[in-house]
């Protein structure tokens, strides 16, 4: 899954539900946001969990530089 892709799957779940989640549980949420996976009319579980992500790497993903 491309970087970018994964960015913008965290920052949905951040926004949106209020969770930290790293980029591997990112990747899922990803997926299935981008049509990756052919879901269509299937039921769909992502097990998104977990909050290990450094302060600096958060920071360059919502473009604040930590000072």
């Amino acid at each position: 899954m491309p970087k970018n892709l994964i960015k913008n799957a965290l920052l949905f779940v951040l926004e949106r539900m209020k969770r930290l989640i790293e980029s591997s549980a990112a990747s899922s949420i990803a997926a299935v946001m981008t049509n990756k996976a052919s879901l269509h009319g299937k039921n769909v579980c992502c097990v998104i969990l977990g909050g290990n992500i450094a302060l600096d790497k958060l920071g360059e993903i919502i473009g604040v530089e930590r000072v």
